[in-house]
C-alpha cells in the first residue's frame, strides 16, 4: 500500500514499558523486524542536542521489508502499555476542533512529528482514546489485512449510541450490521459501498469488568490462531479468552508480557 483513504485506518502503534521486551514477543510472534529511529534521525542533530542523537525514540516495524506498525516506550513510568490506532485524516487541525464541538477533547493538541506527518489524540465523549494522523513523508502501513499484520480496529464502549454518533460525524462513517452479528456495529465510509469496511463497535455488556475503560483495540490476522494462541505463552504473554466463534473466523484476546492487550484473529475469508 501507497496511501490510504481518508477516514480509514492507516497506523497502529503500540507504546510499551519495555520496548526492547516488546521487540522480543511481537519479533518471535509474528516475525517482525524492527529499525530504531534515533532523536538525530527525527530532528536532526542540532534539535536533538538536548538529548544524545542515538537515544531511540521510536521503532518502525516491518514484515518481510514493508511497514506493518510503530513501536515505543512509554512516555511516563506511569503509563501503561497500549496499542494506539489512528485513522488517516486531510486536516488534523480541523479534525480536532470538530470533536471538541461533538463534545470530545483533545487535550494534547495537534503535534509535528519532524516531516512524517501531524497527530492527535481525540477522546470521545464516553472515554474511549483515538488516534488520527495526518500524513506528510510517512503515509502509513505498507501492508494490512495479510497474515502477521493489522487487519481491523474495534471500540468497545458501554455507550453504542453517544460512540456511534460522534464517529459517524466526526469521520463521515455510516453506522450498519450484519444479519450474523447483528449487536454489532460496523462503520463504513459516507458513500462508498456498506462491504467496505473501515471498523467496528461493541457494546461492553456485564460481562466486562467495571474497571475496563472504553478502548480502541487492534486486531492482528493470523494464519493459524490455535498456533499464535500457543506461541504467545511460550513468548511470555497470555491468552484472555479461549479462541471464539464469529461469522468470518475465529478470534481470541491476547496480551504482551507488558500487559498490553490485542486480538489474534485467523479469518475464513
Amino acid at each position: 500500500m501507497t496511501e490510504h483513504a481518508f477516514s480509514t485506518f492507516s497506523w497502529v502503534d503500540v507504546s510499551s514499558t519495555d520496548a526492547n521486551g516488546a521487540k522480543a514477543f511481537y519479533g518471535g510472534l509474528f516475525g517482525w523486524e524492527f529499525a530504531d529511529v534515533t532523536a538525530a534521525d527525527m530532528m536532526g542533530e542540532n534539535l536533538a542536542s538536548d538529548l544524545p542523537g542515538e537515544t531511540v525514540m521510536y521503532t518502525m516495524c516491518s514484515l518481510q521489508g514493508k511497514l506493518v506498525c510503530g513501536l515505543s516506550g512509554t512516555m511516563s513510568p506511569d503509563m501503561p502499555t497500549a496499542w494506539n490506532a489512528y485513522v488517516n485524516v486531510e486536516d488534523a487541525d480541523a479534525i480536532v476542533a470538530r470533536a471538541q464541538e461533538l463534545d470530545g477533547s483533545a487535550d494534547m493538541g495537534v503535534m509535528d512529528i519532524a516531516d512524517s506527518g501531524r497527530m492527535a489524540f481525540i477522546m470521545d465523549p464516553v472515554g474511549g482514546m483515538c488516534g488520527i494522523w495526518q500524513a506528510r513523508n510517512h503515509k502509513g502501513a505498507e501492508v494490512k489485512g495479510e497474515p502477521d499484520t493489522f487487519t481491523w480496529a474495534e471500540h468497545n464502549t458501554r455507550d453504542c449510541g453517544t460512540a456511534t454518533g460522534f464517529y459517524s460525524a466526526l469521520f463521515d462513517w455510516q453506522a450498519g450490521s450484519n444479519p450474523q452479528a447483528p449487536d454489532y456495529t460496523l462503520f463504513h465510509r459516507a458513500g462508498t459501498d456498506a462491504n467496505d469496511l473501515v471498523a467496528g463497535l461493541r457494546e461492553m455488556d456485564s460481562r466486562w469488568p467495571s474497571e475496563i475503560p472504553p478502548t480502541w483495540v487492534v486486531y492482528f490476522r493470523v494464519a493459524n490462531l490455535d498456533a499464535k494462541v500457543q506461541s504467545a505463552k511460550d513468548l511470555g504473554g497470555s491468552v484472555m479468552t479461549e479462541p471464539e466463534q464469529f461469522p468470518f473466523g475465529r478470534f481470541c484476546w491476547a496480551m504482551d508480557p507488558q500487559q498490553g492487550a490485542f486480538i489474534i484473529v485467523e479469518l475464513n475469508m
